[in-house]
């Protein structure tokens, strides 16, 4: 089945479009603050480990801040599956079911952010979604270079399986650089011959890791959050020396029908966009099962501000409604 592009569908009519996340931001100090010095810091720094330092401790304070884990919903994770070493934590919010998982890859533009970060979001998910979620902690730059972190990414789905989920039981999400790992993931168990998930979501998915056309579009989208100049240079601390054709780095490769069930959620007002689009068009074309969503007036990964309700809230009612049809899949095929 081909699904037509979701020309955006923000259910908060109360909300007036531009009164959303960005304005709700400019109550909370501490957030608006510290997203202005992250930009800061990745548009005039250089890439280093100084300046890595410095934007691992702020966003680790803002995202902790904005988007808090409920207590006691926390267990980490430190095994091996085979030779390969899994390492993260279970969210799992009280009264979730069991039987069913969201393995989820955090956003990090390869570099930043961690488990700790995506807390409060995984917890969020988890409750909507009626599942634990399993939060990867991968391997980042400066310290590790490509493939690491999709290594991690393979095993930490091969552990699931030996744990005993069946594909059908796990659902894959991932937000920017996590969403990258996401499609990525899928085309590299298409090539090893393992079975795809049930589904998987991306919210502002890193496509091009050049950010090649990132930079041409940039100056008509006042992205807030995320500038091309400083980011391609943090991406490139994980990327750099990649063979460009490697399709794990290339995720425009693995289009095709092949792919678990896709949505992906994008904010109109960030420089990811396009390419995102640009991928889910031609998924769309490829023959694959592809839900694409532009939220008009929303920021990079705007859904990590679900606690300020809005267009955050609504998009995260969308993914509940998803995994919730690839649950009622599952039974129907099942029976």
């Amino acid at each position: 089945m081909v699904i037509s592009i979701h020309r955006p569908r923000v259910s908060v009519p109360k909300v007036p479009p531009m009164a959303d996340v960005l304005d709700r931001l400019a109550a909370s100090p501490l957030a608006y603050a510290g997203m202005g010095v992250v930009k800061s810091v990745v548009r005039v720094a250089p890439a280093n480990r100084v300046t890595v330092h410095i934007a691992r401790v702020f966003i680790d304070v803002v995202l902790r801040a904005t988007s808090p884990a409920p207590r006691g919903v926390v267990t980490p994770v430190d095994t091996r599956i085979g030779a390969d070493a899994v390492r993260g934590e279970w969210v799992s919010p009280p009264g979730v079911s069991a039987g069913r998982v969201l393995y989820y890859l955090h956003g990090s533009g390869y570099v930043v952010c961690s488990p700790r970060t995506h807390r409060g979001l995984a917890a969020r998910l988890a409750a909507d979604c009626d599942r634990p979620a399993f939060v990867l902690r991968y391997r980042r730059a400066p310290e590790n270079r490509f493939p690491a972190a999709q290594d991690d990414a393979l095993a930490g789905y091969r552990w699931l399986l030996h744990k005993g989920y069946r594909p059908e039981d796990i659902v894959l999400g991932g937000d920017s650089a996590g969403g990258h790992l996401v499609i990525g993931l899928l085309g590299e168990l298409q090539r090893l011959g393992l079975p795809q998930p049930a589904g998987a979501f991306a919210f502002s998915p890193l496509i091009d890791p050049a950010l090649a056309m990132d930079a041409t579009t940039e100056a008509g989208c006042r992205d807030p959050l995320i500038p091309v100049r400083g980011a391609d240079r943090l991406i490139a601390l994980y990327f750099d020396g990649t063979d460009p054709t490697d399709p794990r780095a290339d995720v425009q490769q693995v289009v095709g029908p092949h792919l678990a069930p896709l949505l992906i959620q994008v904010g109109e007002r960030e420089i990811l966009r396009p390419a995102a689009e640009l991928f889910g068009q031609a998924q769309q074309r490829a023959g694959g099962e592809c839900e694409l969503q532009n939220w008009p007036n929303q920021i990079h990964v705007f859904q990590m501000f679900y606690r300020l309700g809005g267009a955050a809230s609504a998009a995260l009612a969308d993914v509940a409604r998803f995994v919730a049809g690839l649950d009622a899949r599952a039974i129907s095929s099942a029976g």
